[in-house]
């Protein structure tokens, strides 16, 4: 019962904060550029380093095998998560250009900055191999096919819609990726 306790409690501050943020902005004491502002630091600065300090001190060489061996189930999710939202797309529901919107929204949740602070609240140390997994996992779907399904697709001259080549080399666009991916190289290193 306490850990619900401990969860509700992030939960409000969580709340709060966005509550205080929202009264800020509708009061014009804070504007879109510093939200903006405020959003990069935390995606290029502070998130990154959180992610990389938490690997150094909670993923060991020897642990770096079962954490791999653990990534199968969230592609297997993920990648069965794809397929459903694509098949509901087909329904007459979606307009062509909602279903890539639809499709990212229902496989591709950005929990990573809530879910780090949850986890590490709900499951101590002990989780944070799982949540990095995931967040491995989720990371790779969102800066590839995610990016990939709400891109607008191009036109060319005779006003048919041209498909972008995928491109793999977009994930290197994410900061937190990056660091998770340098972290993995440091720990397999060793000292």
């Amino acid at each position: 019962m306490s850990l619900i306790i401990e969860a509700l409690q992030s939960v409000v501050v969580l709340l709060i904060i966005m509550i205080i943020g929202f009264l800020l902005m509708r009061l014009n004491l804070v504007t879109d550029y510093f939200s903006m502002d405020v959003s990069k630091v935390i995606t290029v600065i502070s998130l990154p380093a959180i992610i990389f300090y938490s690997v150094l001190t909670n993923i060991s060489q020897n642990s770096l095998l079962t954490l791999f061996q653990k990534v199968l189930v969230p592609i297997a999710a993920t990648l069965l998560n794809y397929l459903v939202s694509w098949l509901l797309t087909r329904l007459p529901l979606f307009e062509e250009g909602d279903r890539g919107v639809f499709i990212n929204a229902s496989v591709n949740p950005n929990t990573t900055f809530i879910g780090l602070a949850i986890n590490n609240i709900l499951f101590g140390q002990a989780g944070l191999a799982s949540f990095l997994v995931y967040f491995l996992t989720n990371n790779v779907s969102i800066w590839s096919f995610g990016q990939y399904f709400i891109e607008p697709r191009k036109r060319d001259v005779d006003h048919k819609s041209k498909i972008e080549k995928f491109n793999l080399l977009a994930l290197l666009k994410s900061p937190p990726l990056l660091a998770f991916l340098v972290s993995f190289v440091v720990v397999a290193v060793g000292p």
